[in-house]
This record gives structure tokens, C-alpha cells and sequence, in this order.
């Protein structure tokens, strides 16, 4: 392939929000680790679209764990981001890593919105933490 017919990061961000429409996070998890080898530059969006495929298609591990690959890769995570991983954390039944994620968002001054927090209370409510969640609304 010429590289005037190489794949750049649109063709990648729009395939990666294909695979979260569909929910198939193992596609997109190929095409983001394929756009860094191609040393193409991540962004934000990219990275939220295939925490929400990871998250839509189950594999609330690896939503989470792209959370801390997009810091490691220098992409700089929004509210958005947050969101898909504490929506994970609910899946997993994670509530003592929704309460950190949360605290990382106060951190970077990103408001948690009310999606955030009752994903983050939901979370709580499986392990019957229910007072850790009583404190989210405070």
C-alpha cells in the first residue's frame, strides 16, 4: 500500500465508532492499537468510542483499562471518558474503583454529571455499599 492510500486516524475514529454501534470491542480495540503502530495521533473521541464498544459489549475490563492507556499515551480524557468507565465499573460490580475514578475527575476538575454519579451509586448498590453511595449526592 502507497502511503497515499494508508489509512489515517478519521479512517480509524469512523471504524472505532462502528465497533461501538455494534458493540464489537474487539475490533476496536485491533484498530485503536493498529492507529498508535501506524504512529497516528489519538485522540479523545477515538478512545471514548472504544471504551463505549468495550462497555456496550460487555468487557467492562478493558473499558476501564483504556482509561489509564489513554493517560499512558498522552490523550488527555474528558467527562465523556469518565463516563464510560464508571459505567463499566457498574457492570463490573466495581465500586470501590467508581469511587476512584470519581475522585480522579475531581482531580482534573471534570464535573461529574448525574449519569457519572448514578453509575458510580449503582455500583455501590450491588455490594451493598449503600452509604458510600448516599455520599455521592451530597
Amino acid at each position: 500500500i502507497t502511503s497515499d492510500l494508508a489509512p489515517d486516524m478519521i479512517c480509524y475514529s469512523t471504524a472505532i465508532s462502528a465497533c461501538e454501534k455494534a458493540a464489537c470491542w474487539e475490533v476496536a480495540l485491533v484498530l485503536l492499537h493498529g492507529a498508535r503502530r501506524r504512529n497516528l495521533r489519538l485522540d479523545t473521541m477515538s478512545f471514548n468510542a472504544a471504551m463505549a464498544a468495550c462497555q456496550k459489549g460487555g468487557s467492562w475490563e478493558s473499558a476501564i483499562r483504556l482509561l489509564d492507556d489513554m493517560e499512558r499515551w498522552s490523550v488527555l480524557p474528558d467527562a465523556i471518558s469518565f463516563n464510560w468507565a464508571l459505567s463499566a465499573c457498574d457492570q463490573g460490580q466495581e465500586w470501590a474503583l467508581a469511587l476512584v475514578l470519581l475522585a480522579r475527575m475531581e482531580g482534573r476538575r471534570l464535573e461529574a454529571d448525574p449519569i457519572c454519579r448514578v453509575a458510580a451509586i449503582s455500583a455501590c448498590a450491588f455490594e451493598a455499599r449503600w452509604e458510600e453511595g448516599l455520599l455521592l449526592w451530597a
